[in-house]
């Protein structure tokens, strides 16, 4: 029993260290892309920035539901058409809202009516990851990360030629489109039809739409119903993720707009890494283990290790946001550092909730996942609207979307821990031992602060105390 256990522990190790290998090179691609974008053309039309980057959240509402179409590959299972079939409504659904958007956008700035493509390409990007997961789910592992470095490679060549020509915020999606679109197709013909030449692909693109849009048609008159479900619930979240960002545009503060649009970008990428990473491991885990020991010590390990390998970086960030987003990204994009301080004990739970979503699916609680959201989402909307409507200030309306989403988070996690019957009291008895280095640590920081003046000694010296703590933290775990 006891070595059946260490197999499994292993194997899980495993898994997610192939997912978050595979993930390294394209996140590096990404983040320097974003960086050159923003800090060389971005800052002269924060209106654009601001409409490129609400358009892209096609991608992070979709994020979320991209692993079920994983269910395909069970052909008895009625709860994979069903998923796709919500997929494809989402889709749609999504793609009309934000075509709509940014036609109104177009006709009343009198933009370039370029941008009406985008939506369409966060449709692509949509599509890319789906195809990612579904073989990171069939252990494709060599595929996933093949496709992930030509997205990184197409997007970074593209990113360079299309900044270079036109000069415009939108060169940096358009990028992604070309990327993500290139390496989809590059991967889909490797993968199914490598040894099929130039003249079959004719018949397989009209043997395909025939079988999609007759299955499409099919699971249309079966489950209907899903569709009023699922659809207004994605929209509803997809506003409240970005209701701050589209609120501040609306009532015409774009400068505030662009500056959270920035947060989110620069942001939720490490958080979305993480949760790509540890997702579909965790489903995997859970449908096997929900409710043992074993699978109750995985989920408090590795919450322990993200909290070890997180609360510097968030506490460097909550102390020195300005400046480190100064020393980036230049002078124009101070104030967004200090709108990225102010958020970043959110920030930092999001770490936890982005992945133990996947415990409500295995348990068939996903009622409770649902009120738990649409709750705070409608609160969240309602409450930012208020306070942009009647000019509060911007630091009091950044400080309750904080303390809104901080919420959300802490009752996601409790209620994720409580259905898969984790102990939040061994959660914090794990993080016990290591209470008093981080107390140390905590005191030379703020000892040090009163004699360093300059930004880069100060990052020199949280780096160097960075290392320091996680080499002792996982020499202590192989002890």
């Amino acid at each position: 029993m006891i070595q059946s256990f260490l197999n499994k522990k292993s194997e899980f190790s495993q898994n997610i260290g192939k997912l978050f290998f595979s993930n390294v090179l394209y996140q590096a691609f990404l983040y320097g892309a974003h960086f050159y974008i923003i800090k060389h053309y971005l800052p002269k039309d924060y209106g654009i920035f601001t409409l490129v980057v609400s358009l892209s959240s096609i991608v992070s509402v979709l994020f979320t539901l991209r692993l079920d179409l994983a269910y395909v590959s069970n052909k008895s299972n009625k709860k994979a058409r069903i998923l796709i079939l919500g997929l494809i409504f989402q889709v749609a659904a999504l793609w009309v809202l934000s075509t709509f958007s940014a036609f109104l956008y177009v006709f009343s700035f009198k933009e370039k009516i370029e941008y009406v493509l985008l939506p369409t390409a966060g449709v692509i990007i949509s599509f890319s990851h789906v195809l990612t997961a579904y073989l990171v789910r069939q252990k494709k592992f060599f595929y996933s990360g093949l496709l992930l470095i030509l997205k990184s490679s197409f997007f970074l060549g593209s990113m360079l030629t299309l900044s270079y020509l036109t000069h415009c915020s939108s060169s940096l999606y358009f990028s992604r489109f070309f990327g993500y679109f290139s390496a989809t197709l590059v991967i889909f013909l490797i993968q199914k039809h490598w040894k099929l030449n130039i003249k079959e692909l004719s018949k397989i693109k009209t043997k395909f739409l025939f079988r999609y849009f007759s299955l499409f048609k099919r699971l249309l008159r079966e489950n209907w119903r899903y569709i009023f479900f699922n659809t207004p619930y994605s929209l509803i979240g997809l506003f409240s993720r970005d209701s701050a960002i589209l609120l501040f545009a609306y009532f015409g503060d774009f400068q505030t707009s662009g500056y959270l649009a920035l947060i989110k970008t620069v942001f939720n990428a490490p958080i979305y890494f993480i949760s790509s990473s540890l997702s579909s491991v965790i489903h995997k885990e859970s449908a096997e283990h929900l409710g043992s020991p074993c699978f109750s010590e995985k989920i408090i390990n590795t919450s322990v290790f993200i909290f070890k390998l997180a609360w510097i970086p968030v506490l460097f960030l909550f102390l020195e946001g300005e400046e480190l987003f100064k020393f980036f990204l230049g002078e124009k994009w101070s104030q967004a550092g200090h709108y990225a301080s102010i958020l970043s004990p959110a920030l930092f739970l999001f770490l936890f909730s982005s992945w133990t979503g996947r415990i409500f699916d295995v348990a068939k609680k996903q009622k409770i996942s649902f009120l738990i959201q649409i709750f705070f989402d409608t609160v969240t909307v309602i409450f930012i609207f208020y306070l942009v409507k009647f000019k509060f200030n911007n630091s009091v309306i950044i400080y309750c979307l904080m303390l809104l989403n901080s919420a959300y988070h802490i009752t996601y996690v409790y209620n994720a821990f409580k259905i898969s019957d984790v102990s939040l009291k061994l959660f914090f008895k794990k993080i016990k031992p290591s209470a008093v280095l981080i107390l140390f640590l905590a005191i030379l920081v703020c000892f040090t602060y009163c004699f360093f003046s300059s930004f880069i000694e100060k990052l020199a010296l949280v780096s160097i105390l960075y290392v320091c703590f996680l080499n002792q933290s996982l020499r202590r775990k192989k002890c």
